[in-house]
C-alpha cells in the first residue's frame, strides 16, 4: 500500500477534486479505522465517525499546507470523534438507568410484539423520508448487504458520493429518533429481519 501520496495528488485535494479525494479516502480510511477501534470496539460506529472526519475534511481541504497536516488532522478530527461518541454513550447510559428506576409498572405489561411492529414503522417512514438517491443507496448498503464499491459500480457513482449519501441518512435519522446513533445501529441491525416479518 502507498505510504504517501505524490505532489499531483495533494494538489488536486486541496483543490476540491474528488478523484484525489477517493485517493486519500483509500489511503486513510485503513489505518482510520484500527485507530477508531481502539477507543470503539464497534465497526459500524467506527465507520461513520471515520465518514464524518473525511466530510469534514474536504470542506476544509483548501486549508492544508502539506500531507503531514492532513494527516494529523484527520486522526485529530477522528479522536475527538470518538472521545464525543462515548462521552454521549455514558450520557445516554445514565439517563437509561435513571429511566428504568422511574418507569410506570403498567407500560411494562405492553406486548413487546407491539411495540417492534411501532419501531419498525417509525424506523421504515423516516428511510422513505429521504431524499431519492439518499434512500436508495441507504437501503442498498443496510438492506442489501451491499459494501460502498458494490453500489458505487451499480449506480455509476464514485465511493465517496456513497460514503457521503450514507452519512447523511444517518444524519437524518439520528435527527428523527431522540436515543440517536445507538438506537438507531441496534434497530438497523433488526430491521431486516423485522421487515420480513410484519411486512
Amino acid at each position: 500500500m502507498k505510504e504517501t501520496l505524490d505532489s499531483q495528488t495533494f494538489n488536486d485535494f486541496r483543490e476540491g477534486k474528488e478523484k484525489a479525494f477517493e485517493l486519500v479516502f483509500r489511503m486513510y480510511q485503513p489505518r482510520l479505522m484500527a485507530f477508531a477501534y481502539r477507543f470503539i470496539k464497534d465497526q459500524t460506529i467506527g465507520e461513520d465517525i471515520i465518514n464524518d472526519a473525511f466530510i469534514d475534511l474536504f470542506k476544509d481541504c483548501w486549508r492544508f499546507n502539506d500531507e503531514h497536516h492532513l494527516k494529523n488532522s484527520l486522526y485529530v478530527r477522528v479522536r475527538h470523534r470518538c472521545l464525543n461518541y462515548l462521552t454521549q454513550m455514558r450520557r445516554r447510559a445514565y439517563k437509561m438507568v435513571e429511566l428504568v428506576e422511574n418507569f410506570p409498572d403498567d407500560l411494562l405489561k405492553v406486548n413487546p410484539d407491539i411495540i417492534m411492529v411501532e419501531l419498525v414503522e417509525a424506523i421504515h417512514l423516516a428511510i422513505e423520508s429521504l431524499p431519492d438517491d439518499c434512500k436508495k443507496i441507504f437501503k442498498m448498503l443496510v438492506f442489501d448487504g451491499l459494501e460502498p464499491q458494490e453500489v458505487a459500480d451499480k449506480l455509476n457513482k464514485s465511493v465517496s458520493n456513497i460514503y457521503m449519501q450514507k452519512s447523511i441518512a444517518r444524519n437524518v435519522l439520528r435527527l428523527k429518533f431522540p436515543e440517536g446513533l445507538f438506537i438507531i445501529t441496534l434497530l438497523l441491525r433488526l430491521i431486516t429481519t423485522l421487515l420480513l416479518k410484519y411486512f
